[in-house]
């Protein structure tokens, strides 16, 4: 970033400051590893891993919808990376195509991915004591139903719903979407994503209120995905 208006640059520097400090907390093999954050007079810079690959959506933009073997050990190593970030007790709040980074080294099966952009990440203590934290929406396609709206709440449930939103994603090419221009469901993600899940994974019948699997992408989709 560099210094210009109408940037306020006092609290930018605390924003990256801030995002370092939880980048070294949560170091984790399928997290971004942190590498040191530069500040000068007029730019501050975090210095990351390099991912090879790009992120995830550049993946679907080269490639076209995934395999699913590839998009189970994908996913897989993001939910390692959420698990482990929840066990710290900090939500990640933004898990979307754009920030799951491919990094060059393979797995034993699909691309070796890594959970970035800490930015928007607070402990769920935090989000009584900042206005900024606590009125962030998540990303449209990816934001659980409850946090999308116009006053979100925040918990650790939201997360794993970002998880299913990348996880439809990456088979089908297409942003989550729902059939008939129906809404997800405004109840408890824990309990939509669940039903999300479900009906990705026995890729049920498209009906208002759930996801939209009628896409010519998720005809290869198999029953066991």
């Amino acid at each position: 970033a560099r210094r210009k208006p109408p940037l306020d640059w006092r609290l930018l520097t605390r924003t990256f400051e801030r995002e370092a400090a939880l980048l070294q907390r949560c170091a984790h093999p399928s997290v971004v590893e942190f590498c040191g954050l530069y500040q000068g007079a007029d730019e501050l810079a975090l210095v990351l891993e390099l991912a090879e690959g790009g992120d995830c959506q550049q993946l679907l933009q080269r490639h076209g919808p995934l395999a699913e073997r590839a998009v189970h050990a994908m996913v897989g190593q993001v939910c390692d990376a959420t698990l482990h970030v929840h066990s710290l007790g900090i939500l990640h709040r933004d898990i979307k195509c754009e920030n799951v980074l491919v990094s060059a080294g393979a797995a034993p099966v699909g691309p070796r991915v890594k959970l970035c952009d800490f930015g928007h990440s607070c402990a769920l203590g935090e989000l009584g004591s900042s206005r900024r934290l606590a009125s962030f929406r998540g990303t449209v396609g990816y934001a659980a139903p409850e946090v999308s709206c116009s006053s979100p709440a925040w918990s650790y449930a939201a997360d794993p719903w970002g998880v299913g939103a990348l996880l439809y994603t990456l088979l089908g090419n297409t942003a989550l979407r729902w059939a008939d221009g129906g809404a997800a469901p405004l109840e408890s993600s824990r309990r939509s994503l669940l039903l999300l899940l479900l009906l990705l994974l026995n890729r049920a019948s498209s009906a208002a209120g759930a996801p939209d699997f009628s896409t010519r992408n998720f005809l290869r989709v198999s029953t066991a995905a």
